[in-house]
């Protein structure tokens, strides 16, 4: 049971915990499932908590969405959490819904609360915008939520001081799309190029920040996808000064982090060498400006560089797992790696370069250069042999890759070097260098360098031990192996000025200790000119079956601002945790982004299918028919080339059928079979567009289908195939059906059209148009449809009420014209309730009556040529009327032909044709005899007294003939009986079909001749004259005088179709009879001779 202190006291905590002021909530979305428990404690609850700290007359409102979508089981917290939402955002609140009549037994207005019945404004008087969330999960867990808008997150902000003078004025934006597949991507690309369309031309730098950082935060909501199921391992590399260029990183100014990092490296030098350049002033200047030859200001552009860029990569949350240097790119490298402080790492740069261009200075026989060459290390060493130059001069200075080193050395031994290998066409490319470094001419510097750094700041001791143990390992391409954690100290550059790179076996050596190896290279601060030796070194001991990827962050060929947000979009696409958000704010700051909220919704893949079934299950949970009445459902096995329906005919479910039995059994009527087989064909057309009408060719009748009397009824199957090279149009049927002991008949078959304009069937509907009005005038000879059924019923073909339709009917010979009405079938059903059909059987069945005449002999359908039904009868009414035709064409012995039409509206095509009818005489049953009323009578038909005047010419004899016909058992009272009345009127009472019931009352003026009484052997009494005994009615009074009567008081004693005789003529008795009564004069009908005495 749901328990309203647990309630309360869970929302006073979230309260509590939140610091939030129960007063700024203005509305409530309850769980609010409306039971009768359940409610009264929510609101109860909510009461205590939220509105109790309040006055009353400031209600809390109250709602649910339930009442507008129901339950959503688990899913029920989520649709009020989104309705709470769009609440406080559109400041509106949606009225319950259905909501008729309150609780009678406590009351929400009494408990502070309020139920809003229209959509309500925000109500006045609230700072804030606030709703809480009530909502309960299965087994007790309550939750509850608080919402508030977030006016004060969207105020403007101030952004923060920035002196610098490069911001640009329009910065590109990185626009990162994410997606669970392919096809979702593509579709996403679109409706976002669709949508930019439409916009109108934005006009503010604001509008693409924001609409990019909306992007990646949908980006984000989505899981991230890669083709790798862990985050990829990165390597930085760092070439030596040899790749520095002119405005080298101008496109990175964009980036505060860059820029703040340039400028601290620029000061450091002027404050700690008095330097009198500006790095930043030389990255600027353009290639006219700056001489890139200068070794001391490369080295220092080169590690600058190199120092800034480890630093923005870090603000944008990209760090490496491994760094590995080429010759002075060490410098950044060990940085990057925490092995030297920023401030050494730039000693090591500016010191560097100054010992080298003193070295030239000094001594100008050092004057050489450096060459890249394609070849191999022993290659390399082979061809300086075989050029005998002195080894002192010239060396193999660094081993880049498996297939490339650089030799450097003095001028001569540099040119004697290119053009040996210009004649052999080795390829080789001569660097921008004024010195061979690596070479032997570089230990003369190498106590000078070294001395120097001793007066620089030292690594040791600058970095936390977290720090260290979470930077990156460093591997040396002094020593070509891995390096501990351990600060370099500064015996290790001049070692590195000197000593020859080991570049390739330092990536060996990474890639064989590297656990897990690297698959991403970024090539840090330079141009890109690593690429071929690390791919080169790296491909080959890779474990991974996908080829490395490489990235140079800068590039000379692309150093535009939007090359650089190509190339940090990219490393997105790898899957690196890149914090673009401080790529799009880069201009700004992150707290002026906003979020927009009238982008394309995600483009969700519905055509990959999570939901793994079975055809049979997914054709039962995805039923585009309902079972009906006809046929069934349709099985689950059905496909499009083949369809099957499977049905039972039970009389509990299909009532009608009682009133179609042949011969005393229950059968399912053939035209039953015909409305199953166009019942099946409008569901399937109900896929298909303007299809008119519904013809059945060829049908034949098997079997007929014989009903049971039981629960189980009987089982049908229609099944329907797609003849050969049809367009779906085209179906051969049969239907086949199954009785309680399993015994299966094929019932019937054919071929179902279906029509959707046919020149042909036009024409051929206008003949049974034609063919209708002509029978219309053709047939003038009234019949009668109540003799037409009784005489079928007797000889065996028992329509009850539902078949019995023929309204009116004429005939001309074998030629029928004749109107019906639709039965009303509905109200018989179960329930009252009847699915719609295009034609019912006991319509169908009813036209098929046409056929017969009362002298017909016991036949049923058992084909026919030509169908066609009309899809515009669907739906059609009870009481609608048809009129048309029905005519036989040829009549056998065994077998009977016909054709009929049937038609809304004479004026209109016929809407059923029947073409070609065959009715076969039924083989009637050993010692079957015809209705058993009329085997020894004949019906008679004669006028009935009481609804007319009988004509003043009628003799006694009709008089009585036609009063005993209306009524076989007659009561006559005859007031005295004198024997010369006796013969005559005992020779009519005693005739055959006459059942007299006699009473004589004695008459003081007529004697009773009681000897003849006896004679005639009719039943009589005798009462006295005071009347003591007479009845109350009799249906004939005849009286003998009409002395002493009282007429009046005879007269009540008729009923309706009673006759009484007075013996005196018409003219003298109208004072004393009564209006009610017709009166005939039949004084000439009683002759005296007859009767006696001339009182008649």
């Amino acid at each position: 049971m749901p328990n309203p202190e647990s309630q309360e006291a869970n929302i006073r905590e979230v309260y509590s915990q939140a610091g939030i002021n129960y007063n700024d909530t203005a509305y409530v979305e309850c769980h609010g499932t409306g039971t009768l428990v359940g409610d009264k404690f929510e609101t109860l609850a909510i009461s205590n908590a939220i509105q109790s700290p309040r006055s009353i007359c400031r209600p809390v409102i109250i709602g649910s969405v339930k009442t507008n979508i129901g339950h959503l089981e688990a899913a029920a917290g989520v649709a009020s959490f989104i309705k709470a939402v769009l609440t406080v955002e559109k400041g509106k609140i949606l009225p319950n819904i259905n909501f008729s009549s309150p609780r009678t037994d406590f009351s929400v207005s009494s408990l502070g609360l309020e139920v809003p019945f229209e959509v309500m404004d925000w109500p006045q008087g609230y700072t804030k915008r606030q709703v809480s969330i009530n909502s309960f999960g299965f087994g007790g867990t309550n939750a509850h939520i608080v919402l508030q808008d977030a006016v004060d997150l969207s105020l403007p902000l101030t952004p923060p001081l920035d002196s610098s003078p490069y911001p640009p004025p329009m910065s590109p934006q990185p626009f990162v799309f994410s997606a669970r597949d392919t096809a979702s991507l593509k579709r996403m690309l679109v409706q976002m190029a669709e949508h930019l369309e439409s916009l109108p031309t934005p006009s503010s730098e604001s509008y693409f920040e924001n609409l990019s950082y909306t992007i990646l935060l949908s980006a984000k909501e989505t899981d991230f996808v890669t083709l790798s199921s862990s985050a990829p391992r990165i390597c930085f590399i760092f070439a030596g000064q040899g790749g520095v260029w002119p405005q080298m990183g101008e496109n990175l100014r964009s980036f505060k982090v860059y820029r703040d990092s340039i400028a601290s490296s620029n000061e450091y030098f002027k404050s700690m060498y008095q330097w009198k350049g500006d790095i930043e002033t030389l990255l600027s200047a353009p290639k006219s400006e700056i001489q890139i030859q200068d070794v001391h200001l490369s080295q220092i552009l080169s590690t600058t560089v190199q120092i800034a860029c480890i630093d923005l990569l870090a603000s944008l949350d990209i760090t490496a797992d491994y760094v590995v240097g080429h010759s002075s790119g060490e410098i950044a490298a060990a940085y990057a790696a925490r092995k030297i402080t920023k401030r050494f790492a730039l000693s090591c740069a500016f010191l560097r370069g100054l010992s080298t261009k003193s070295l030239l200075k000094m001594n100008s026989e050092v004057n050489g250069g450096m060459v890249s060459v394609g070849m191999s290390e022993a290659e390399a060493e082979a061809f300086l042999d075989k050029l005998q130059l002195s080894r002192r001069n010239i060396v193999v200075a660094c081993i880049n890759s498996p297939r490339s080193v650089t030799i450097a050395g003095r001028s001569s031994e540099i040119s004697v070097v290119v053009a040996e290998l210009d004649r052999l066409s080795i390829f080789h490319r001569v660097l921008n260098i004024p010195l061979g470094y690596h070479s032997p001419d570089m230990t003369k510097i190498e106590s000078f360098y070294s001395n120097s750094l001793l007066s620089s700041v030292q690594s040791r001791g600058f970095f936390s031990a977290r720090e260290v143990a979470e930077a990156p390992t460093m591997f040396s391409s002094l020593f070509a192996c891995e390096m501990d954690k351990t600060p370099l100290d500064t015996t290790y550059w001049p070692r590195n000025l000197v000593e020859p790179v080991q570049f390739k076996a330092a990536l060996e050596a990474m890639m064989k200790n590297g656990n897990p190896q690297p698959s991403v290279f970024i090539e840090v601060g330079t141009g890109g000119g690593m690429r071929a030796p690390v791919l080169d070194t790296v491909t080959p001991h890779a474990i991974s079956r996908k080829k490395p990827v490489y990235i140079s962050l800068l590039n000379h060929k692309q150093s535009s601002e939007a090359s650089i947000v190509q190339r940090l979009g990219e490393m997105w696409t790898l899957g690196l945790p890149i914090n673009l958000t401080n790529v799009i704010s880069r201009s700004t700051f992150p707290g002026s982004l906003r979020c927009l909220n009238d982008l394309p919704s995600y483009p969700w893949n519905h055509e990959h299918k999570y939901w793994h079934e079975s055809k049979v299950s997914s054709a039962f949970l995805s039923r585009s028919a309902p079972r009906r009445d006809l046929i069934g459902s349709r099985s689950l096995e059905s496909t499009p080339y083949e369809m099957k329906w499977r049905g039972f005919h039970r009389l509990s479910e299909n009532p009608w059928i009682r009133d179609h039995k042949v011969q005393g059994t229950l059968l399912y009527p053939a035209a039953g079979m015909i409305a199953m087989v166009v019942e099946a064909g409008a569901e399937i057309s109900s896929e298909m567009q303007n299809v008119t009408a519904y013809e059945i060719t060829d049908f034949a009748i098997h079997h007929a289908m014989v009903v049971p009397d039981d629960n189980h009824g009987l089982e049908s199957t229609l099944s329907m195939k797609r003849t050969q090279h049809s367009d779906a149009t085209t179906w051969d049927f049969s239907i086949y059906s199954c009785d309680t002991h399993g015994t299966t008949q094929r019932n019937a078959s054919g071929t179902l059209t279906l029509i959707s304009s046919s020149e042909s069937m036009d024409q051929f509907l206008c003949q049974q148009s034609s063919r209708i009005l002509e029978y219309f005038a053709a047939c003038t000879e009234e019949a009668s449809t109540i003799e037409l059924y009784e005489a079928l019923e007797s000889i065996g073909l028992c329509y009850g009420s539902t078949f019995r339709n023929i309204t009116n009917i004429r005939r001309n010979g074998t030629q029928t014209f004749a109107t019906l009405k639709v039965p009303d079938t509905k109200s018989g059903m179960p329930y009252g309730f009847e699915f719609e059909h295009v034609i019912h059987p006991a319509t169908l069945d009813s036209m098929l009556h046409t056929l017969f005449t009362p002298e017909s002999q016991p036949m049923v359908p058992v084909g026919v040529e030509k169908i066609v039904i009309s899809a515009s009868l669907r739906g059609g009414s009870a009481g609608t009327p048809f009129y048309g035709f029905g005519n036989i064409t040829s009549q056998g012995v065994r077998e009977t032909h016909g054709d009929l039409a049937m038609t809304l509206n004479l004026t209109e095509n016929p809407q059923v044709v029947l073409s070609g009818i065959r009715l076969a005489a039924l083989q009637l049953p050993q010692g079957w005899l015809r209705n058993h009323r009329y085997l020894a009578t004949e019906v008679v038909w004669r006028e009935d007294i009481s609804k007319f005047r009988p004509a003043s010419g009628w003799t006694f004899e009709q008089l009585l003939q036609s009063l005993a016909f209306k009524k076989p058992v007659l009561t006559v009272l005859k007031i005295g009986w004198s024997a010369a009345q006796s013969p005559r009127l005992l020779e009519l009472f005693a005739r055959p079909g006459m059942n007299i019931m006699l009473t004589v009352q004695k008459h003081m003026f007529c004697d009773i001749d009681e000897e003849s009484l006896k004679k005639s052997g009719l039943p009589y009494k005798i009462i006295d004259m005071f009347g003591k005994e007479i009845a109350s009615s009799y249906d004939l009074i005849f009286a003998c005088s009409q002395d002493g009567l009282n007429i009046a008081s005879l007269q009540g004693r008729l009923p309706s179709h009673g006759v009484m005789i007075l013996p005196s003529p018409l003219k003298y008795m109208i004072p004393y009879i009564s209006s009610d009564h017709a009166k005939v004069d039949l004084t000439n009908a009683i002759s005296r001779p007859k009767f006696g005495n001339g009182n008649s």
